[in-house]
């Protein structure tokens, strides 16, 4: 992030400085180009780096969402849950270990938020491996009850009023203990949503995605896919039309275990490989389902074999050995492609800077006649832009895919080898 706001204000600082004669020479400008165009400037102004995978779960409402962040957070059933509309704020998961356990209620938007109030959390964490599974049902009653009243929607608001606007513009921010927010990954809750709801739910998920970039990640449970949960995709589509391109994870939820077997006339517990075999088939059944939703498959490949973005979930069987397989294959590709999609965006701004250190040194070689030492300190400091770029990329999402860990690395040797070659050509021509 450092990297490239220095790079923006090293080449604003050159155009200002060259801009007027710069426009004067036709000629020059035919054979290079040193101004970035606008679209290329933006993704470069909005371009966000964090520390965390960041996921933003995204769904009508009853379609799962809490039984999914349950299991996907891994600290039991401590979210209030209900048929309908059950919470109208984003909600911040975090890690922190148990004595440190809180939640925030925070004002401002993402991008400066301000803690309005916190919660202690830890004692609902501490010593939870010594409680027998009554106290630990009990426990986690008591937290849900604890956290209730910063997440149900008040009763006292109407949907449209200003108050209602008020109170859903907060987040909450949690910090809990869960190993899986312990990997490196930040989730986030959104309240399910459609055309008539109020539009500070429209709001502060721009808001979000403005401020963090998530992979957000839909879920739908209806296998043939639901009137609402169509209306509610359409309308997370057109609130973020107008910003840069958002990676969608389609998450196909109550794909029952024993709907599963019946269908395929099994009784008796199958063995891993039948449990793979019945498992893909289930899944390529249902994206079939869902390439035919208009409006919800235009970027989506036909076969599901190229496509990286769809799994199905269960909560129906936790014990079942085949829902363990499944929840474990879904989570495994939500957070691949999660990072994956981190790293695409620091890819497309890799390849712009890279760009543009290429159309300098063009510049210099038409513009300027320069001593072998001068050449080396500009061959030098394009080479530090490089190097400080990849080496703070190289081991993001280190410990999430190591996908990042090997191609950013490559992406920069090829193209180190690339500035090698052009600087020894600039040395026959004498610059």
């Amino acid at each position: 992030m450092a990297t490239v706001s220095q790079f923006l204000a090293l080449h604003k600082e050159f155009t200002d400085q060259i801009g007027l004669s710069y426009t004067k020479l036709n000629t020059i400008k035919d054979v290079v180009d040193i101004f970035l165009p606008s679209d290329k400037m933006k993704i470069l102004n909005e371009f966000k780096t964090f520390e965390e995978v960041q996921l933003a779960v995204c769904g009508y409402n009853s379609s799962g969402k809490t039984s999914f962040l349950h299991h996907f957070l891994g600290k039991g059933n401590f979210l209030p849950a209900g048929k309908g509309a059950v919470t109208a704020r984003v909600v911040k998961f975090s890690y922190a270990p148990a004595e440190e356990a809180r939640l925030l209620v925070q004002g401002g938007g993402f991008h400066s938020p301000v803690t309005k109030k916190l919660f202690n959390l830890s004692p609902y964490f501490l010593s939870t491996n010594q409680m027998t599974t009554q106290q630990k049902r009990k426990n986690a009653k008591d937290l849900k009850d604890e956290i209730a009243g910063e997440l149900a929607r008040p009763k006292d608001y109407g949907p449209f009023s200003k108050e209602f606007a008020e109170w859903a513009s907060d987040f909450i921010e949690i910090y809990i203990p869960s190993p899986v927010l312990e990997l490196g990954i930040t989730v986030y809750d959104t309240p399910g949503f459609h055309f008539g709801d109020d539009p500070i739910l429209v709001e502060n998920l721009k808001d979000l995605i403005r401020a963090r970039r998530p992979s957000l990640i839909f879920l739908y449970d209806n296998e043939t896919v639901s009137e609402d949960s169509k209306k509610c995709f359409d309308a997370l589509k057109l609130s973020i039309q107008e910003i840069a391109a958002v990676g969608i994870f389609f998450l196909n939820t109550k794909a029952d275990i024993s709907t599963v077997l019946r269908d395929a006339g099994i009784d008796e517990l199958p063995e891993q490989e039948e449990i793979n075999v019945l498992l893909q088939k289930e899944r390529v059944d249902r994206y079939s389902l869902l390439r035919k939703v208009s409006g919800m498959s235009s970027d989506l490949p036909d076969e599901l074999n190229d496509c990286d973005c769809f799994d199905i979930f269960s909560v129906e069987r936790p014990e079942h050995p085949m829902e363990q397989t499944m929840k474990k294959s879904a989570i495994d590709r939500i957070v691949t492609f999660a990072a994956k999609y981190d790293l695409q965006n620091t890819k497309q701004v890799s390849h712009i800077i890279l760009n543009t250190i290429t159309t300098f040194f063009d510049f210099v070689l038409v513009t300027n006649r320069r001593s072998k030492e001068e050449w080396e300190k500009l061959q030098q400091e394009a080479f530090r832009w490089a190097d400080d770029f990849f080496e703070k990329y190289s081991s993001h999402l280190e410990s999430i895919a190591e996908e990042a860990q090997v191609q950013l690395p490559i992406e920069f040797r090829k193209h180190r080898n690339d500035f090698i070659e052009r600087a020894k050509e600039y040395a026959v021509h004498g610059v």
